[in-house]
């Protein structure tokens, strides 16, 4: 630890191919797992007919923040987690450094071809632990709506959900909203028309 995005990317393709599941696949991913999924579809994009990304992490919140900001950041989400999670012995972390860097690189090579995608954000603010910095909480949504609005720009016409009522768990909080959206993607990969 910590692992990469593209550590985990190789642990997903090998369990595919273990599973003998054919592409071509809908990926969906939360948070991480959304990350885990675009760089999936820019390393073996013929194996990828669809994308619903849930609240997933952005490299812009990386680039949106400042340097400072995002190391502090960067310290929670790799060296402090949650209390509920800190006796977990097999807690897999990530070096979300290095992981935008190969997410930025295989985009820039790949780019992500054409093919339905939903995103869905939240709609509430994450609520921090107490005792943190002062400027963390308004810093943090302010680039993770920066990064949503990236993630947005992937591909012309992708639609935006917004989960009103959630905060960064909209699959706990508002599952049907990702059920319909998972259900949109594969019914538009099936007909070859991009969701709306």
């Amino acid at each position: 630890m910590p692992r990469t995005a593209k550590d985990a990317l190789g642990d997903l393709h090998a369990l595919l191919g273990t599973a003998a599941i054919p592409s071509p696949y809908v990926l969906v991913g939360h948070s991480t797992g959304g990350l885990i999924a675009r760089l999936y579809a820019s390393i073996y994009p013929k194996e990828i007919a669809g994308l619903v990304l849930v609240d997933a992490i952005p490299e812009g919140v990386q680039t949106a923040m400042t340097p400072d900001h995002w190391t502090v950041y960067d310290r929670l989400l790799l060296v402090d987690p949650p209390k509920e999670l800190a006796a977990y012995k097999d807690l897999e972390t990530i070096d979300f450094d290095v992981s935008f860097d190969q997410m930025r690189r295989a985009a820039k090579e790949t780019p992500l071809p054409p093919m339905p995608l939903i995103v869905i954000s939240k709609g509430r603010p994450v609520e921090l632990p107490p005792g943190l910095l002062d400027w963390l909480p308004a810093t943090l949504e302010q680039a993770w709506t920066a990064g949503q609005d990236e993630l947005v720009q992937l591909l012309p016409n992708t639609p935006h959900r917004i989960a009103a009522k959630s905060s960064h768990y909209v699959q706990i909080e508002e599952p049907q909203l990702v059920i319909d959206a998972i259900r949109q993607v594969v019914e538009a990969v099936r007909a070859e028309v991009p969701p709306r």
